[in-house]
């Protein structure tokens, strides 16, 4: 029941929900440190999966159908995504449940395409410094103050 407190009831309301919803998730076996999400593509994101956790039928019946989102991200420990669409990708046409996650090894495929084969050594030492081998979880300004540290210390370099 809504209480008429304004945004207060609705921010004690989302985290108890939030906290369902987690509870539910764990229950079933999916492991992760926290959750996002974006609202342009209707998604959440988990962060800090392990590489072998994966969807259950039950688990995305319970996000998708339950509660709405169309996308689910998996981003693993290892650096991969698993990827979860209820649309496909040409017909946009909701696809039945269970869908097979797609999984993708983002950090790989640039290295190995764009940083070892097509970027100089300055951009691949660049991405390297700041990846760290590893998924950045700070916050956006943290990020944006980390990413204009490093390509000034690329332009300084630069210019010697």
């Amino acid at each position: 029941m809504k209480s008429d407190r304004g945004f207060s009831s609705v921010m004690f309301e989302y985290h108890s929900d939030e906290s369902k919803f987690e509870e539910f998730l764990v229950d079933q076996g999916l492991e992760f440190d926290h959750i996002g999400g974006d609202d342009y593509d209707n998604s959440i994101e988990f962060y800090g999966v392990p590489d072998e956790n994966v969807l259950t039928p039950e688990m995305q019946e319970f996000i998708f159908n339950k509660h709405g989102f169309t996308m689910v991200y998996l981003n693993h420990e290892n650096g991969s995504e698993t990827h979860y669409s209820q649309y496909d990708g040409v017909k946009n046409e909701r696809r039945t449940l269970p869908i097979e996650g797609r999984k993708i090894n983002y950090k790989k495929a640039i290295r190995d395409y764009l940083f070892e084969k097509h970027m100089p050594p300055a951009v691949a030492k660049l991405w390297s410094d700041l990846n760290g081998g590893k998924n950045f979880y700070g916050t956006k300004t943290e990020y944006q103050s980390l990413w204009l540290k490093h390509v000034g210390d690329l332009l300084k370099s630069w210019n010697r």
